[in-house]
């Protein structure tokens, strides 16, 4: 049972496929574990993982379909999961900070699980997300921070819910032509 793995562990292995198990409940290591691994594949659960306050843990992995943290609460660094152009389903149900470009350019994610008390969507975090379908939750009523471009160029559809939003960045739902409805409210 791998418990903590070194900076880099299996990063830019080109030729790695498979890793198991892919289950990993006690894996603490989020520092390039996997980056540019292309060729690695399968379906990723990872319970131990609170925060990835490091570098890019899956990025360029481009054949991990689906993510499973299920106490992951903060994404504090830049394009931590950016890039994984199989992945489909991501789910966190207590993520509830989302930093710059979180999960930017998955051009195969559908489905996407937050926590019901997100608090922090930065900048670009689902930009260019083609195929997104379902964000959960629609009603975020602790959301002080919707960063700039952070749904733009994604297919988001379905209605969205927001309360009293004191940041609102630039485009953040631009060319989301499966949008249906926006309600709420800013702090000004």
């Amino acid at each position: 049972d791998v418990r903590v793995a070194g900076i880099g562990c299996f990063s830019e292995c080109p030729a790695l496929r498979k890793f198991e198990p892919t289950k990993l409940p006690n894996l603490q290591s989020d520092k390039k574990i996997f980056y540019n691994c292309p060729n690695l594949e399968g379906d990723f659960e990872l319970d131990a993982w609170t925060e990835i306050n490091q570098d890019n843990p899956f990025t360029y992995c481009a054949k991990v379909t689906s993510l499973r943290l299920p106490n992951l609460t903060a994404c504090n660094k830049s394009s931590e999961l950016a890039w994984m152009t199989s992945l489909t389903n991501f789910y966190a149900p207590k993520l509830t900070y989302l930093y710059v470009s979180t999960l930017r350019d998955n051009p195969a994610l559908k489905s996407v699980v937050l926590s019901d008390a997100v608090s922090w969507i930065g900048n670009y975090a689902f930009y260019g997300c083609t195929s997104l379908e379902s964000v959960y939750p629609t009603r975020m009523t602790n959301l002080t921070n919707l960063g700039t471009s952070a749904f733009a160029y994604s297919s988001v559809s379905g209605d969205f819910e927001f309360s009293g939003i004191p940041l609102l960045g630039e485009s953040v739902f631009r060319e989301c032509g499966r949008l249906r409805s926006v309600k709420g409210y800013l702090i000004i």
